[in-house]
């Protein structure tokens, strides 16, 4: 009976750590499976060994590159190539021999100058607001002959922006079922951890629009500080990475692989927050949100005014 109840208990074990390695797989947990893996063959059993071993190289082969076709002669459209993830792989699929046609929100702007003087000629930049259905129409005639049937979409996870990047990966999703009898594959990117174009954006000029669009019950109740709030943490820059290749690689396999992935993880967190966040009781997740997404503190005036009332009325 005891041996019956630890070899149910080292397999419930083993199936967990499966599931972990799976989900948030690094080359140090690669190494921990195949020593546990001979360790639990040597002291316990052969199955729980088996399973560990199974699991060694589903991951190993999982993460084994695909063949690509060949970037030469293929044409590619970026949007947001002014700077960060879609300069970065405009260049990268440049490199590559690629025709890109990079999509820039400010023609003659910073971002495109240096993007045309790192590349070969062989890149277009073209003007392109995803917001203008006149620049994406000019945009899709412009390139619609030389289109190679991939899409892909970058989407997050934090923030409270992240709703409408949420959306993103569903809709991606959705194409990705929809669109496949047509011979077009979908992978949705997940970047965590990246100094992207949200960091250089104006924030106060963007906040005076807000200001100036909000109502006059919006102004009242939450005040001209919830429209620039201060950053709750001084260097949070310094956790953000500046080199993109790393999801410029993961969308060029995306691009070219013969068999791309749904999704591509790549970053701090990109795959551990998911896991946590679905597989965690919300006790748990309840005490780590608050370290990973307070990142800004809203001072709203209705509730701070409240605050100031009840503290004169008792101590009055």
């Amino acid at each position: 009976m005891v041996v019956v109840v630890v070899v149910v208990v080292v397999v419930v074990v083993v199936l967990v750590v499966v599931v972990v390695v799976v989900v948030v797989v690094t080359p140090v947990d690669i190494v921990v499976l195949a020593v546990a893996s001979v360790v639990v063959n040597q002291l316990c059993y052969p199955l729980p060994a088996a399973l560990l071993v199974s699991a060694l190289a589903a991951v190993i082969y999982s993460d084994l590159p695909a063949p690509w076709v060949d970037p030469r002669g293929k044409a590619v459209l970026i949007t947001g190539c002014d700077h960060g993830l879609g300069q970065a792989l405009a260049l990268q699929l440049d490199r590559l021999g690629a025709t890109v046609f990079a999509g820039c929100l400010y023609m003659g702007g910073e971002g495109e100058r240096a993007l045309v003087k790192q590349a070969s000629s062989r890149l277009v930049t073209l003007q392109m607001d995803v917001t203008d259905q006149e620049q994406v129409d000019a945009a899709a005639k412009l390139v619609a002959d030389k289109l190679n049937g991939q899409s892909i979409a970058p989407a997050s996870q934090m923030g409270a922006y992240v709703a409408s990047k949420a959306a993103v990966a569903q809709l991606g999703e959705t194409w990705r079922y929809e669109l496949r009898k047509l011979g077009v594959s979908v992978s949705t990117i997940v970047p965590s951890g990246f100094k992207t174009g949200i960091l250089l954006y104006d924030r106060e000029a963007a906040a005076n629009r807000w200001w100036q669009a909000a109502s006059p019950e919006v102004q009242q109740y939450f005040g001209r500080g919830c429209f620039i709030p201060p950053h709750t943490r001084k260097n949070y820059r310094d956790y953000l990475s500046a080199d993109m290749d790393a999801v410029g690689a993961c969308m060029v396999d995306a691009l070219f692989s013969r068999y791309p992935r749904p999704f591509y993880y790549k970053g701090i967190l990109a795959r551990s927050m998911t896991w946590l966040y679905l597989h965690s009781p919300s006790c748990v997740w309840d005490f780590i949100m608050p370290n990973l997404a307070d990142f800004y503190h809203f001072p709203v005036q209705a509730l701070e005014a409240d605050s100031a009332d009840q503290t004169a009325q008792k101590t009055s």
